[in-house]
């Protein structure tokens, strides 16, 4: 689809992005501004209204899809994905997750950086990320982004084939605290399962981390599907594989219907646009 991954963001483009140019992933940890900084996190995180906008996502258990389990380890490739706490413009926040593919460059769901259908349209105002994050232990600390990117398909169309994005953040900090981050590669027939994991914002589920493995349904150039039991919150999860002794993202989990769910295939132009937003 011609003209649907162009990157779009919420600032100033760098000029390797209008060219689209074929760049190496970086992975140098830099500062290149100012962190962010709330000096009591917890007590600003209480003090937030949720949003009532509800993305389409719920599990029936008549679908009898793959539960899901909670994560209590804190290791990789736990610590490498965060729960999102998403602000819009108007204080609100949801929940997302979201994970590191390089130290400043976490990626999600395009819907979680730039909303169609929430109250406040447009891209969010900030986004908090919190490392494996359980509501009671903020053991690899917070980092705040107001720097975001996606594509002009999702943006301009909200075209779901091309519902992804990124978090820059203006320091590695954050990334200091463990020194990981996941591959990313294209599925292939070889591949017989794969691992969602996120932050399913639901009943026992709510503040921690979780996750779903098992088979998927079927794959085709845009989209993987799959039996899983994800909810809210769960946008912007890693699907991923295990390769030797790393992890390889292969999805990021959209959404989909009460049966059947599906996430964003990484292909070639994904992970171009991924390696220009890692030298950001």
């Amino acid at each position: 689809m011609e003209g649907k991954e162009i990157i779009v963001g919420n600032t100033d483009l760098r000029e390797f992005e209008y060219s689209g140019s074929n760049m190496a992933r970086s992975l140098e940890v830099d500062d290149k501004g100012e962190p962010i900084v709330i000096e009591e996190i917890d007590t600003y995180l209480k003090s937030l209204k949720k949003s009532n906008y509800i993305f389409e996502e719920k599990s029936r258990e008549s679908c009898n899809p793959i539960s899901a389990s909670i994560v209590s380890e804190k290791i990789i490739p736990h610590v490498m994905i965060c729960k999102l706490i998403v602000i819009d413009f108007d204080g609100d926040y949801s929940v997302g997750t979201g994970f590191f593919i390089s130290p400043r460059c976490l990626i999600t769901s395009g819907h979680n950086v730039y909303s169609h259908h929430r109250t406040g349209k447009g891209w969010a105002t900030k986004i908090i990320a919190l490392p494996c994050d359980d509501d009671n232990d903020r053991h690899f600390g917070y980092s705040i982004s107001e720097e975001f990117r996606s594509v002009s398909g999702f943006v301009d169309d909200d075209d779901k084939s091309f519902d992804y994005g990124a978090v820059i953040f203006p320091t590695s900090d954050l990334y200091r605290n463990f020194r990981k981050q996941f591959n990313y590669g294209v599925l292939t027939e070889n591949d017989n399962e794969i691992t969602c994991c996120g932050y399913k914002d639901a009943e026992l589920y709510r503040g921690k981390q979780s996750l779903v493995e098992g088979p998927y349904n079927i794959f085709n150039d845009y989209f993987i599907k799959y039996s899983f039991d994800t909810d809210e919150g769960n946008s912007g999860s890693p699907l991923y594989i295990k390769d030797g002794q790393n992890y390889k993202v292969v999805g990021v989990h959209r959404g989909g219907s009460s049966c059947e769910k599906d996430c964003v295939r990484v292909r070639e132009q994904v992970i171009k646009n991924w390696n220009i937003w890692t030298n950001l």
